[in-house]
């Protein structure tokens, strides 16, 4: 199996980044996804019962695609920034909420939105809606066959360099849509979205994911406008979205129309972590800045162990956790499901009787009252340094620095770390992951950048 520096030595050798039709390079389309399925070619994501339901989904949401496609016709401009961003949102609000009516193109995971943006007045826009409208054009301007056979040549050599021979037709399908979407988008931004702006900046959610993203971020750039990304979880050295060969980092290489041009991380770490051809800005994450000081006064029981999973490897960490339960009758284990696994039956932890499986709530409040924090790899592993007096245990991996927490192999290397009082506590600065005063540093970004 391949590393991923292997992996992005072979994007550039087998001219992944060269291949292009009708002017759109189609690397983008598959780049994340296939870089994923060769790091873990049988590793497959849980999928919630909502998603897949698209039909419904779209027609459960008939009042906001009115709204949206009233607005699109009759478009109302003063608006200060556009931000595309997720249904339910624990990142962006706090940029846009410092805005004089920004404009906001919400996409709707699984029917999920935040229905307090769209209830209050702002200038709100259904981005399934915009979809819509781009697989309508899709079907009625189907793709030049010369182009097609460009698209399916190219899967073809992606999945055989990769060994993802399974993946060609899905490669395929998702190049052809993405041509689609590059090719159609833009004129309709350009239309009726972008002219209603003051500024020339627009926040697009996981545009260094690029695949779905890519249109939007191409079609902003090529309208002449800067694309920032916030951080909203794990970036590291491992992680395949966040992480190009030095080709991506040359000024008029094609693949920057792709990517965003500032990166808002929450710390220093994270910006020294990642290899995208940004600019990279330390800002802070004001939600778990917020949280500390709500949960200040919570008194946490020693005895309350909080473990946080990572549906990369629910297999393992349900089975070290289930050995621990059984060896520490005395402590309760608080098992707080990863949002892809919410749905997961996870029987072997539900006999136990002092473990409870957490599907729902602020894990911020969890931290707060547990003692003891158990993980692996993810964003929420970190935050617990902004708690004080926690212990914490992390499964071994190479994406967190030594020094965060006690690491451990096994269930039994586990209990045995737990049952010495003086073992788990941080010794590393929670300001390299969290910078301090976010009010500051957002005013001045927004200040230096939109004004």
């Amino acid at each position: 199996m391949p590393t991923l520096n292997q992996l992005l030595d072979i994007e550039v050798s087998a001219g992944f980044w060269d291949a292009e039709a009708m002017g759109v390079l189609l690397w983008p389309a598959a780049r994340t996804l296939a870089l994923e399925k060769a790091l873990a070619p049988d590793l497959k994501a849980p999928t919630p019962p909502a998603q897949g339901k698209r039909l419904k989904t779209l027609m459960r949401q008939w009042p906001k695609h009115l709204q949206t496609a009233k607005s699109l016709i009759f478009p109302q401009g003063d608006c200060s920034a556009v931000f595309f961003k997720p249904g339910v949102d624990r990142i962006h609000r706090y940029y846009y909420e410092r805005l004089p009516r920004p404009l906001l193109i919400e996409a709707s995971w699984n029917g999920q939105n935040d229905e307090a943006d769209w209830s209050s007045g702002q200038a709100m826009l259904l981005e399934d809606t915009l979809k819509l409208w781009l697989y309508i054009q899709g079907h009625l301007k189907p793709l030049p066959a010369d182009a097609a056979r460009t698209i399916a040549d190219f899967a073809a050599h992606v999945s055989d360099t990769l060994n993802l021979g399974k993946m060609r037709h899905s490669f395929a399908d998702k190049m052809m849509v993405h041509v689609q979407r590059c090719r159609s988008l833009r004129p309709l931004l350009a239309k009726r979205v972008l002219p209603r702006l003051k500024s020339r900046m627009a926040f697009v959610h996981m545009s260094s994911y690029m695949g779905i993203v890519a249109p939007i971020t191409k079609s902003l750039h090529d309208e002449g406008f800067s694309v920032v990304e916030l951080q909203h979880g794990m970036v590291a050295l491992t992680d395949r979205a966040h992480n190009f060969p030095a080709l991506c980092f040359q000024s008029e290489h094609p693949a920057r129309a792709y990517l965003p041009d500032i990166f808002l991380t929450f710390g220093d770490f994270w910006a020294e972590n990642v290899r995208i051809p940004a600019q990279k800005v330390p800002i802070g994450f004001p939600l778990l800045a917020e949280s500390v000081a709500r949960l200040a006064d919570i008194q946490a029981n020693p005895q309350d162990i909080l473990v946080i999973s990572q549906w990369t490897i629910s297999k393992q960490l349900v089975e070290v956790v289930a050995q621990a339960a059984r060896m520490l009758p005395d402590y309760r284990f608080m098992y707080k499901l990863h949002p892809r696994e919410a749905h997961l039956p996870f029987d072997a932890l539900r006999g136990l009787p002092n473990v409870e499986l957490v599907t729902s709530g602020n894990v911020h409040d969890w931290i707060a009252r547990c003692g003891i924090v158990v993980g692996y790899n993810s964003t929420v592993v970190a935050e617990t340094l902004a708690f004080t007096n926690k212990r914490l245990f992390i499964l071994q991996n190479d994406d967190l620095p030594k020094g965060m927490g006690h690491e451990f192999a096994d269930a039994a290397a586990l209990v045995d770390a737990i049952g010495n009082p003086h073992v788990g506590y941080p010794a590393i600065n929670p300001r390299n992951f969290w910078a301090d005063n976010w009010q500051g540093r957002i005013d001045s970004f927004l200040s230096e950048y939109l004004t």
